[in-house]
Order: structure tokens, then sequence, then C-alpha cells
């Protein structure tokens, strides 16, 4: 049993309407349907539900987390929900820029929990959310989306990366370079790639791996 099949079981008992789940959990109708679909409709992959959902479907039913979790069946479903107990809190910007200071976050957007099994062998502290700006990375990635990134001035050249251009605003891109060139590619073809060669390459800044994504609906 999923969390989508638990929330289907709530509301035909009780016959509740997605629209009355929706209102009851704070969670979107089109992401309630994505729950009992049990399948994210740009990956077709199974639902990875986070906390905040665990947390938001608790209180519509009336359970505790704990309850939540039990009809899940505890440790047999980890594959497919992730213990309160193995997240960790990082945090999530909106802007995140570089400059002979360090790297700033503005913007603050509180936390967001990520599995500390992502984290592994690293300092937690080198992680960050940063949420997904404008649509140059469509369809990989939508605007409000959220990048998993792992702080670290190197990457391996086709690697997905927050990176600066003259120190200003970060952004997400696949970078490819050698050691004449920098190219910042979008998944949009509507916005071509960008080439730095030569001096120019002073220009780029490495931010950031990005490590992984996640939608918020």
């Amino acid at each position: 049993m999923n969390i989508g099949d638990i929330i289907k079981e709530y509301r035909a008992k009780y016959n509740v309407t997605m629209d009355d789940f929706a209102q009851m959990s704070g969670l979107s109708k089109g992401y309630i349907s994505m729950l009992e679909k049990n399948e994210n409709p740009r990956t077709k992959l199974p639902i990875m539900p986070t906390t905040k959902t665990l947390q938001a479907v608790s209180q519509a039913l009336n359970i505790s987390v704990s309850e939540l979790m039990n009809k899940l069946g505890g440790r047999k479903n980890e594959e497919n929900f992730i213990s309160p107990e193995r997240m960790v809190l990082v945090p999530v910007a909106g802007v995140v820029r570089a400059g002979s200071g360090g790297l700033a976050m503005y913007e603050d957007m509180g936390t967001e929990s990520v599995d500390v099994c992502t984290l592994s062998g690293y300092d937690y502290n080198d992680f960050f959310y940063l949420v997904v700006k404008g649509d140059s990375m469509e369809p990989r990635l939508y605007e409000g989306d959220m990048v998993l990134v792992r702080r670290q001035a190197s990457i391996d050249s086709g690697s997905y990366a927050v990176v600066t251009i003259d120190e200003e605003e970060g952004v997400v891109k696949k970078v490819e370079f050698d050691k004449n060139s920098i190219t910042l590619v979008s998944q949009n073809h509507n916005y071509p790639p960008r080439k730095f060669s030569g001096q120019e390459m002073e220009r780029i800044r490495i931010i950031g791996k990005v490590i992984e994504s996640k939608s918020k609906f």
C-alpha cells in the first residue's frame, strides 16, 4: 500500500471529494491526483512523498505521522517513503550570488528535507536547494522546481551545475568545457548555448553541482 492508496481508501470510506481533501490537507488537487495514481507525469516514476507531504496527509486523516507510517507498512515501504528520522533540513534559496566575500543566499525561503543518505560522506552545510526560475531548462526542469546543490568549485564536463556569470545571480545549466572554453547549455532549444572562450572563462564561476531535483505542486 502506498500513500495514494490510503488517500483513496479514506475518500471512498467517508465520501470525501478530491477538492475536499485538498482543502483539508493544504495540498493541491493536482498533486493529490498524482499521489493516488502514484506516478509523476513528467518522469513516469512512482511518487516519492516529502516529509511535508507526510505531515499534510496526516493532518487531513486526523492521525499522527507514526500512524500513517504504520499504515504504509513501516520499514517494508522504506523504498517508497522516507522516515522523518532519516531526513535533514537544508536551506532553500530563491537567489544565489557569489562575490569576493564568498557565496551569499538571498530570498530565504525556509528549509526543505532531504534523505541523509543523499548527503552521506559530505558536510551537510555544503548543501542547499535553489528554486528554478524561468523556462530555459524545460522540459528537464520547470519554473518553481527545486534543485539540490552541493557546493563545489569544479565539476566534470557535462554535469548540471549552478553557475554565476560576472558574479550575478546563479543559474542552473548543463556545463561543458575544455581547456579553452566553457559552454553553458540550456535544455530549452529557444535558448542557444553560451560559449565563453579565453579570458571570458574568468566570467564564469561554478557554485555547485546539481545532485537532484524535486517538483513542487
